[in-house]
């Protein structure tokens, strides 16, 4: 810890405080000083100069008065200047500054810990704490050595602070490029050099980081009736597999087949981004969102999959549950108002709907044709299956 001999600063600390301004006299010149008049509004100002010399000169003709010197630093010159290097002025010194200069405050901690190496609130105030050995050290030089480091609201470990600072980055450079194409996008189809350089920005867009924003886009553009081929273009030129996750969402919940189509046709480009898919649909055909399991369905034929057989098959049909109320009765009161009568009722069905988009894969993966019984369908699974295995011993 480096520490200041505090007898000898406090001159210059005073000094500091009450160092020169510069005051442009109008018409050229500059005259340097402190300021001696207090009144922020009188006509003169009196201004004690760097030489030693008292000057005062009107206001009017000064077309600036420099840096003001505020009454905390004056009060602090004068309370610096009546104290002597003990423990108990820097306290009064530092409680002063801890209202005002935080830097001086700690300045003065440091002194009274060099004076009294007991003082705790001094060393708290200059954060310092104790190790197990019972030594003062900086806390977050302890902490460090804890593995802890200041996180943006708590302390937190190294990794973990890693961690949120690429995430926190990662939230930055995604609000920039998100900025960027909502500016472009106001300016598309404009002529001139706005139009022009908005068509050139989405013309060789491939930055993964627009994925999220583009996707929204294409869904607005869906939803308004237009085909989406714009944002569809944009996607397929991202590089590698980034779009890969947006392909599937679009492959699971888009209307509009074209779009699916492309989709699936890009899923299938590598096998990294086919094995997602396929974990994707399969997922999904396990879910209880019929839409999503007929969307599975469809998918899963195009990706021609055999290990999708078995899901497949349990996902030929699935329950759907109905609740239906009837309204009581209403009845006239001896008021002669209108009163709910006591009869009304919930009536719960249960209906089998049979995933024809998950019977035209199984036909098409596998050549056979079982209906939606999915009893037949358990059994010649099992007999190939079992007849594979065998084969497979015997070969060993």
């Amino acid at each position: 810890m480096k520490l200041q001999l505090v007898a000898v600063v406090l001159p210059l600390l005073t000094f500091a405080v009450l160092k020169a301004d510069t005051f442009e006299i109008i018409g050229g010149g500059t005259i340097s000083g402190r300021p001696l008049t207090k009144e922020p509004k009188s006509e003169f100002l009196k201004i004690l100069t760097s030489d030693g010399f008292e000057i005062e000169i009107a206001r009017t003709k000064l077309s600036t008065k420099g840096r003001s010197i505020g009454e905390p630093q004056l009060e602090y010159a004068k309370l610096a200047a009546s104290k002597d290097d003990s423990v108990e002025s820097h306290k009064a010194l530092s409680l002063f500054c801890n209202v005002n200069q935080k830097e001086l405050a700690r300045a003065h901690n440091e002194r009274i810990v060099e004076l009294d190496s007991s003082d705790k609130v001094a060393w708290a105030a200059i954060e310092y704490i104790t190790d197990k050995d019972g030594q003062w050290v900086r806390k977050e030089a302890l902490n460090k050595r804890r593995g802890l480091v200041k996180g943006k609201n708590h302390l937190t470990t190294l990794h973990a602070k890693a961690i949120t600072d690429v995430e926190e980055k990662l939230k930055k450079d995604i609000a920039d490029i998100e900025k960027k194409i909502n500016n472009y996008a106001s300016n598309m189809g404009k002529s001139g050099r706005l139009g022009n350089e908005a068509a050139e920005f989405f013309r060789t867009l491939n930055d993964p980081l627009a994925i999220p924003k583009i996707y929204k886009l294409l869904q607005a553009d869906l939803s308004e009736g237009r085909n989406g081929d714009f944002y569809m273009e944009i996607l397929t030129r991202m590089p590698g597999a980034s779009a890969s996750s947006t392909f599937i969402e679009i492959a699971l919940t888009s209307k509009n087949q074209a779009v699916v189509s492309t989709s699936l046709e890009m899923l299938l480009r590598t096998e990294y981004s086919s094995e997602l898919a396929l974990s994707a649909f399969l997922a999904a055909l396990a879910s209880k969102d019929i839409q999503k399991i007929d969307h599975a369905g469809s998918n899963l034929q195009v990706l021609n999959e055999d290990r999708a057989v078995f899901s497949l098959i349990e996902s030929l049909t699935s329950i759907i549950t109905r609740t239906q109320t009837t309204p009581g009765t209403n009845a006239i009161s001896s008021d002669g108002g209108v009163q709910q009568a006591m009869g009304a009722s919930k009536t719960t069905t249960k209906q089998l709907y049979n995933h024809q988009s998950v019977l035209s894969a199984l036909n098409s993966i596998t050549g056979e044709n079982f209906g939606f019984n999915k009893q037949d369908w358990r059994l010649w699974y099992a007999r190939k299956y079992a007849d594979t295995n065998l084969n497979l011993r015997r070969s060993e």
